[in-house]
């Protein structure tokens, strides 16, 4: 359960603190954007797995597929800002940007996380059959647990949470569920190009 290879051991890493980053900067833009923003910016994901493994793991990417990575890019920039393409148009966002002053930090963490979870992918598809899917999925899972509990110790100065019976149920179904959507992944990526998965992982 615990042995990596030594070939791998890089990649593990990689893979554990892209992971963890991934998961830090996509609550923290959850608080820093409207959700319905920070959610289309992190399903920006797909693209960054795709760009990153083409250029890192030499995965080619067809005609269509570059076709949609830029097109999706150019849907960013009118989701995000959309007076900085159409600065002759009076366009509504759909929600008041004055209520959010911390706007950019929070695509900058949204897309963050994009970025951060595409190359936690390259390092899965790095690892490939190198280590068994649920053994990656336990480590990931462990190593977040021993990163993140000393970091709420030192930055939440409210610890005496109380939870009712159906918030803990909640948490544990997130945790039960989280654990296998990282196991198929992990086995997906094991054996496919990352891009056509990331994008199928999204659904």
């Amino acid at each position: 359960m615990w042995a990596v290879p030594k070939q791998a051991r890089a990649y593990w890493f990689m893979r554990q603190s892209c992971g963890l980053i991934a998961q830090t900067t996509q609550f923290i833009s959850l608080y820093l954007l409207p959700f319905s923003l920070a959610i289309v910016l992190q399903f920006t994901q797909p693209i960054s797995a795709a760009l990153i493994n083409y250029l890192f793991n030499g995965e080619k990417l067809s005609t269509l597929q570059w076709c949609s990575i830029f097109s999706a890019m150019f849907g960013v920039l009118c989701i995000t800002d959309p007076g900085l393409l159409f600065p002759w148009l009076d366009i509504e966002r759909g929600y008041n940007i004055k209520e959010y002053p911390y706007f950019g930090w929070g695509v900058f963490f949204a897309l963050g996380h994009s970025v951060s979870s595409g190359f936690a992918y390259l390092a899965m598809r790095k690892m490939g059959t190198k280590i068994d899917a649920t053994a990656s999925t336990f480590h990931y899972g462990f190593f977040c647990l021993v990163t993140t509990i000393p970091a709420m110790f030192v930055m939440d100065k409210h610890l005496d949470y109380q939870y009712d019976n159906k918030t803990t149920f909640l948490m544990v179904l997130v945790g039960i569920l989280g654990f296998f959507s990282q196991w198929g992944i992990n086995c997906a990526l094991a054996l496919g190009r990352a891009g056509p998965l990331a994008a199928l992982n999204y659904l």
